[in-house]
């Protein structure tokens, strides 16, 4: 089984193989809370993932795992995922958003609700 990702890049959704980052031959729907984590984020604050974040692969996990994972047990692994990408995008001036441990859980909680309103 390959792994493949969706990336966004000007914009645009890219499906790349997520070890050599080539463009990918074919995909699979993608759905899950981390897949509309990372919606929410493009959406409503302009953050996309990239080939240098650990988004892609935090998404995956947390499609894999679930909502009920996402809102239990794994929401500390998500949040340090979150703050550290926000860290190194904040100290490359990628971002001028604060940190909010509040807005972050907030923000997986609407993912996961999503993802169980899509099926």
């Amino acid at each position: 089984m390959s792994c493949v990702e969706k990336i966004y890049e000007n914009g645009e959704a890219v499906y790349r193989d997520c070890h050599t980052g080539a463009p990918a031959a074919a995909h699979m729907p993608e759905t899950g809370p981390g897949t509309e984590l990372k919606t929410l984020l493009k959406d409503w604050f302009g953050i996309v993932s990239n080939l240098s974040c650990s988004c892609n692969a935090m998404a995956k996990k947390m499609d894999a795992n679930g909502p009920e994972w996402c809102q239990g047990p794994g929401m500390p692994e998500i949040l340090k995922a979150m703050r550290t990408e926000h860290s190194k995008r904040r100290a490359k001036r990628e971002t001028i958003l604060p940190w909010s441990e509040t807005g972050a859980k907030w923000l997986v909680r609407v993912a996961c609700q999503r993802a169980k309103s899509v099926g």
